[in-house]
């Protein structure tokens, strides 16, 4: 891949796949694609991609009930900049299970001392939404333009806002990990949290493979991996790379999941 200031090389033949599969072509056929500028980017459903990656408590034999999440990040890329313009990123005390696992450490790099202390999940739920809202009305007047359609916390964000959704790997943080956990409190998942984009469902949609994680799809874009995978705000920031990528190619992000229909989520990203 060859980047310069006046044009950007995107080589589309996937090298892993065309190994396996003799697949060497994309893009109606054409071995590279010249995008000069973000002015030549596709006009997209939503103007703003909010990349969201939990990381729960997990054990190498058994998985925890309730699992609960010990890191909540989200990064907010720029679909007309291709810019990361905003973040959100917390530790969660665990109250459930409050001691990790040897294999949980291992696997997230969280350690013991990252979640002791603090806050527990519903006050960092809280925290996410009030700071999605902060957000969407710091934006100029076209892009929150639904921003005050209600009134508490949960429902001011827009429930059907055009310009925002959320990025997952997979449909597990958004389908399981959350619901489960607010179920865990008596509570069910606000509307802005009940649809998603499955950014490997979209990433097969464009390029002709599925992917079984966001490391293949690095790969397959010859994307360094930044940080450590399983690291969720590191997981966020990779996966917002990639979405960059999917729009440099030309790709039109579109809703590919909504709570009840997507079934048998699991965690591999």
């Amino acid at each position: 891949m060859v980047d310069c200031h006046c044009a950007r090389v995107v080589f589309t033949a996937f090298e892993r796949a065309s190994q396996s599969t003799q697949c060497t072509h994309f893009h109606n056929g054409t071995d590279a694609t010249i995008l000069t500028s973000t002015a030549e980017l596709e006009p997209q459903s939503f103007r703003y991609l909010l990349v969201l990656d939990f990381e729960a408590v997990c054990d190498e034999v058994t998985r925890p009930k309730p699992q609960e999440i010990i890191e909540f990040p989200t990064v907010v890329l720029d679909t007309t900049t291709l810019e990361i313009v905003g973040s959100f990123h917390k530790y969660v005390r665990p109250v459930s299970h409050p001691i990790l696992t040897p294999f949980c450490t291992t696997l997230t790099g969280i350690t013991q001392d990252m979640v002791s202390g603090q806050a527990t999940f519903q006050e960092v739920f809280d925290e996410h939404l009030a700071w999605i809202q902060s957000f969407w009305k710091s934006l100029p007047p076209a892009a929150n333009a639904d921003a005050d359609a209600a009134s508490t916390a949960s429902s001011s964000i827009p429930s059907e806002a055009p310009t925002w959704a959320f990025v997952t790997c997979g449909d597990w943080d958004l389908n399981r990990a959350l619901p489960d956990q607010l179920a865990a409190l008596g509570k069910k998942s606000p509307a802005p949290y009940r649809q998603w984009i499955n950014i490997k469902k979209e990433f097969a949609v464009k390029y002709g493979v599925s992917p079984p994680g966001m490391t293949a799809m690095l790969d397959m874009l010859r994307l360094d991996l930044v940080g450590r995978h399983h690291s969720g705000i590191d997981d966020c920031r990779n996966i917002a790379a990639v979405a960059k990528e999917m729009l440099r190619d030309g790709h039109v992000f579109e809703i590919t999941g909504t709570r009840g229909e997507s079934k048998g989520s699991k965690a591999s990203c």
